[in-house]
């Protein structure tokens, strides 16, 4: 098994960005998902609600956040600059502290494609936000991603569900942190920990999908699709499953091409 691809999504919800090379950090890969948008009442906001969010990419330059809105091609530059200003936020069943940009320009921007006023915050080293304690340590810890640091997925299991349906969908849907380009299908509902280089990733449980799956981020449009599918075969409880929540017990540097060994 070798890794085929690895993508980190600076901001929540927008678009990702493929990398060659990605450093593995407690909170997951570098600079994955440290900012997002919240509303006035500090909750925070993704395509889940918003689906046009999902056709703006994002990318970090120079202290920058350089933003492409794909639906109407217009852009926006946000220079990196923290405030003091800190708030406390809330993500699903979690809080954390986080802060406020200074000389923002992206929140106006953002928020009038939209319809609905949001505002940009970024994690700080020193803004701590645990894993659920069901799942890990007490020091392990994640970025504004859903619940985990790491989201691990198979191009076989992609591939089998792709051959169910009438029309293909792409690994983005899933928004993965590590693709791996396993040897059968599924397989990864076994595994418990794997390495990738002198990188040791524990496995979790298996990550419950939601609506964003069915939105095609280059047009903003909901469909049914791939959780209509799924929900046929992958289906626990009420939950529809794809990849894997994952935590990275030795941190280190991770390359596409990399073999991954399965340690149990």
């Amino acid at each position: 098994m070798k890794v085929s691809a690895l993508y980190n999504y600076p901001v929540k919800s927008l678009g990702g960005i493929k990398l060659k090379t990605a450093k593995v950090e407690k909170r997951g890969l570098e600079n994955d998902r440290r900012f997002m948008f919240i509303d006035k009442e500090n909750n925070f906001v993704t395509a889940r609600t918003q689906n046009k969010l999902g056709g703006i990419d994002v990318v970090i330059k120079n202290d920058e956040l350089i933003f492409t809105n794909n639906h109407n091609n217009s852009n926006v530059v946000q220079p990196i600059v923290i405030s003091s200003k800190k708030i406390n936020s809330t993500i699903w069943d979690s809080k954390s502290n986080c802060h406020f940009i200074d000389n923002n320009v992206i929140d106006e921007w953002i928020s009038d494609f939209i319809g609905e006023d949001i505002r940009l915050v970024y994690m700080a080293d020193d803004d701590i936000r645990v894993v659920n304690q069901k799942y890990a340590k007490p020091d392990e810890i994640v970025s504004f991603a859903d619940g985990f640091p790491l989201l691990v997925t198979n191009t076989k299991s992609l591939e089998d569900l792709n051959s169910r349906m009438d029309e293909n969908v792409n690994m983005s849907r899933f928004r993965p942190n590590i693709v791996i380009e396993g040897n059968i299908p599924w397989e990864e509902d076994n595994w418990e920990k794997i390495k990738i280089g002198d990188v040791i990733i524990r496995l979790a449980k298996p990550c419950a999908r939601c609506v964003v799956t069915t939105i095609n981020p280059d047009t903003g449009i909901k469909g049914v699709e791939p959780l209509h599918t799924l929900s046929k075969f992958r289906k626990v409880g009420n939950k529809v499953m794809f990849g894997i929540n994952s935590l990275a017990e030795k941190l280190g540097t991770i390359n596409v091409g990399d073999s991954v060994e399965l340690l149990k």
